[in-house]
């Protein structure tokens, strides 16, 4: 099978930066529609001023729109409809041309985003931003990217935190959660001569106790700003670049304050019959069929993930799994050459560097399948309730100058 090696790339700021931007809009609706309400005519002034406060905090890259705020004071709710980010194509350009333009631009669209029991007057007063709910539904996010060598060898500054985002307008922020239901992401890759798109659907996003001030980034016990995020994927399916397979997870779940992802009902299987899969591949070699009931990674340590891009986790369950490998060596084609290719050496090759405690396996069944060309039969070797255990698995340099063993019991 073909290794999937991921980039080193820096954590994506993005969902924070639209997360911040929005808390923003949501807040500074209270405080400007306290200061300037003025019978039917505070609507016009509000929107005039979330759209100067949206362009200074982006240097006029984005603009916003909506068709309707409003708001109850005596509940502390708002609603805004139909909200858009939009970004100014000739800003953009200019950057370009200057040097300044960063990878990724976006594109936001939201049915309804909504507030619950903010208090206004604290707000107001107090320059303190606190909240118990804020729903977003249906968000369409689309992410153009597009990578500058400059941006990795000239000093264009850092990005602004969520704080100095804020910081004109308030203090400190709080809000008990934040639910995002139903995102739509698509994803354009223009960096290689061959633009790639990439879309996921069926996001939900659920979000604790979110604190912002001053001090709140040096909280080693948040997780940017948060206590906690879960994020939920439902019936995520996509196919390989070769197109002759076909992966599908019923759901994926992550938590950060959980410190774990799980992945439910796994299948990884061929698009064509057998004889018509080698057709279109063109050359020899195996065929893969996988199940997982259940794969689970555990105590991921967050912090070094964040500072380093480095996965150590401390256990990866593979439960119940049902592994075929078939070969038909009436097929003579180029045969792919395997020295190298065997697991523990593949995992050398893998770019994201990673730890593993330990691999358990449970309930596994194994079955190699191969074809004669001569006789037509189809010989079958099968390893059934398999158990065991994998000690030790890493690629990562720092970790194997202190163990470099890896151990197994099957």
């Amino acid at each position: 099978m073909e290794n999937i090696q991921p980039s080193k790339k820096s954590i994506p700021k993005w969902p924070f930066i639209v997360l911040a931007i929005l808390l923003t809009i949501g807040g500074a609706g209270y405080y400007l529609y306290n200061k300037y309400l003025a019978g039917d005519k505070w609507k016009p002034l509000l929107q005039a001023q979330l759209k100067e406060m949206v362009l200074k905090s982006t240097d006029s890259l984005y603009r916003i729109d909506y068709s309707d705020f409003d708001i109850n004071l005596n509940s502390g709710d708002a609603t805004v409809t139909d909200f858009k980010l939009i970004p100014d194509t000739s800003v953009y350009n200019k950057m370009v041309a200057l040097k300044k333009a960063p990878d990724n631009l976006f594109t936001l669209s939201v049915k309804k985003l909504g507030i619950k029991n903010l208090e206004a007057t604290k707000a107001y007063k107090e320059k303190i931003l606190n909240a118990e709910l804020i729903f977003i539904d249906d968000p369409d996010i689309t992410i153009v990217n597009k990578r500058y060598g400059y941006n990795d060898t000239v000093k264009v500054g850092k990005p602004k935190t969520p704080y100095e985002i804020i910081k004109k307008t308030f203090k400190e922020l709080r809000i008990d959660s934040i639910s995002l239901k139903d995102i739509s992401l698509t994803y354009i890759n223009k960096s290689n001569p061959v633009t790639k798109t990439t879309a996921l659907k069926n996001l939900d996003i659920n979000i604790s106790d979110v604190f912002i001030d001053s001090l709140s980034a040096l909280d080693s016990s948040r997780f940017y700003y948060t206590k906690g995020v879960e994020v939920k994927v439902n019936n995520y399916k996509t196919t390989t670049p070769d197109n002759l397979y076909e992966a599908k997870v019923d759901q994926i779940y992550f938590s950060t304050a959980k410190r774990n992802i799980v992945l439910d009902k796994i299948s990884f299987l061929p698009r064509y019959s057998k004889n018509l899969f080698y057709q279109k591949r063109g050359t020899a070699g195996d065929i893969f069929s996988l199940k997982f009931k259940q794969i689970a990674i555990n105590d991921i340590d967050l912090q070094r993930f964040l500072r380093d891009q480095k996965l150590y986790a401390g256990t990866l369950n593979l439960e119940k799994a049902d592994v075929e490998i078939y070969n038909n060596n009436a097929y003579k084609g180029r045969k792919t050459v395997k020295i190298g290719k065997d697991p523990h050496q593949a995992l050398q090759k893998v770019a994201l560097d990673m730890k593993l405690k330990r691999l358990n396996i449970k309930n596994t069944t194994i079955i190699y399948k191969e074809a004669d060309a001569k006789t037509g039969f189809t010989g079958e070797i099968s390893f059934k309730n398999t158990n065991g255990y994998i000690l030790n698995m890493t690629n990562d340099a720092s970790a194997k100058k202190l163990n470099k063993y890896m151990t197994a019991q099957i």
